[in-house]
């Protein structure tokens, strides 16, 4: 298969280079000519009063409803469609340090602090629908006493007390949509100033994938059995989130094969593009 010959010099376009490849990196990655940055024109990188560029045409790709956009590809942004964004989902979900409901290492402060606040956020996304990250800080700061955000300790303490920082909301984030928990739902343009302008400034909310492509899903009830690492903080609640299972539309996003199979068709997808790619492509999706 032919790698995507045009340049990136609008949405439309930029729309096209994404469903050729079906996941591709915002910046230059190691894979040459794999990016957004690589197959746009410099003059059309960088946001300017004459041209808008791929900072802004990310907000009408966003919008369309059709393509995932966040920080998946080794913690940087990245797009993919829904076909293939699920892949990647069916592969990082499975993995032990992206299970939300599995084992993490509450010795380390990373390991606790996505362990005892990542499924608060998660829960604040579903519950909303989509949220902004300053809503989420003050969520936190609401739902979650300082004594417990002290048990995290280290160097993340100074980001969470008194009040949570956007260093810390950005870590949980980061852990979020690399396990595939997590997209950009919408993107909004802000206009500011005497003249109501537009210089590039834009909102974010978060949301969920099966909340993105319009999953549509069934919950058992809760079982009071613990989240799996209330024995090991005090003073959290002692019942299991809801299991759920996928019906009706969007069920697409969740393929019907191993993990393991996942990951080799995104890296036979991307091969039959960049021969050799293998080892590269390896530090990017496999973290």
């Amino acid at each position: 298969m032919d790698n995507w010959k045009g340049k990136i010099d609008c949405p439309e376009s930029m729309m096209e280079a994404i469903r050729h490849y079906g996941i591709v990196p915002f910046f230059k990655c190691g894979i040459p000519g794999w990016s957004i940055e690589e197959m746009t024109p410099r003059e059309s990188w960088f946001f300017t009063s004459d041209v808008l560029g791929p900072w802004d045409w990310k907000i009408d790709v966003i919008q369309s409803g059709e393509i995932a956009y966040g920080k998946f590809i080794r913690r940087k942004a990245g797009f993919a469609t829904a076909e293939y964004y699920g892949h990647l989902l069916n592969w990082r979900r499975a993995q032990e340090k992206y299970k939300l409901s599995g084992s993490m290492p509450l010795r380390t402060v990373d390991g606790r602090l996505n362990a005892i606040l990542a499924p608060v956020v998660m829960d604040a996304i579903r519950e909303n629908g989509s949220v902004e990250s300053g809503e989420l800080r003050k969520m936190l700061d609401g739902t979650v006493s300082i004594d417990d955000r002290k048990k995290i300790g280290g160097h993340m303490e100074k980001y969470l007390v008194p009040k949570v920082k956007k260093q810390a909301l950005d870590f949980i984030l980061g852990y979020l949509e690399m396990g595939c928990w997590v997209v950009t739902g919408d993107v909004r343009r802000v206009f500011r100033g005497p003249n109501n302008e537009y210089n590039g400034w834009q909102r974010s909310s978060l949301t969920a994938p099966e909340a993105l492509f319009g999953k549509v899903v069934e919950s058992e009830p809760e079982v009071a059995i613990g989240p799996f690492w209330a024995k090991n903080i005090e003073g959290f609640g002692a019942k299991a989130k809801p299991t759920e299972k996928v019906v009706g539309k969007g069920a697409c996003l969740f393929p019907d094969c191993t993990p393991e199979e996942s990951y080799r068709f995104l890296e036979a997808r991307i091969s039959r593009f960049f021969p050799g790619c293998e080892k590269q492509l390896e530090k990017l999706l496999k973290v």
